[in-house]
């Protein structure tokens, strides 16, 4: 282990080709197996209760490695029938922002795609800019930089 101006560093023995050679699931647990083998190291060497990782590894495994996360603050229609909430999922070759549309008592009526890409935070950021509704049945979310704004209509029923 190395300390370089206060970020300790540790190398994991491991194949870059096994691992690209996995499926999706396989990476995801490879990859936190990685991670919690290198933080086993970090907290024994510096003494840290390792309690906290464990949990924390424990709850990615029962999500079932699901990496989704909501972007800013649900938002009612005009007519505050329905919320609009947007939400990252990102996965390990693709990442989407979606809309996921919600009635009064918060049942999901449908998630609606908006775009995908590969995972990059920095790619990604350029979409979030402004998220509002349009009218009772359209919600637009207007990129930070160039590019179209995106919009997704709440789906008719039957």
């Amino acid at each position: 282990m190395t300390d370089v101006g206060g970020v300790l560093t540790t190398s994991i023995a491991g194949s870059v080709r096994a691992f690209s050679e996995l499926d999706s699931d396989g990476k995801k647990r490879r990859t936190l197996h990685w991670l919690m083998t290198g933080l086993r190291q970090v907290a024994k060497s510096e003494r840290l209760d390792e309690r906290g990782f464990e949990i924390a590894a424990r709850l990615v495994e029962e999500a079932k490695f699901v990496n989704q996360l909501d972007i800013g603050r649900s938002k009612r229609n005009p007519s505050k029938e329905i919320s609009a909430q947007l939400q990252l999922d990102h996965d390990v070759e693709q990442a989407t922002i979606l809309v996921s549309f919600r009635d009064k008592k918060g049942a999901e009526l449908a998630r609606v795609p908006l775009v995908s890409d590969r995972p990059n935070e920095f790619i990604f950021s350029q979409y979030l800019g402004s998220f509002a509704w349009v009218d009772n049945e359209t919600v637009k979310l207007k990129p930070k930089g160039q590019g179209p704004d995106l919009f997704a209509q709440v789906p008719k029923e039957g």
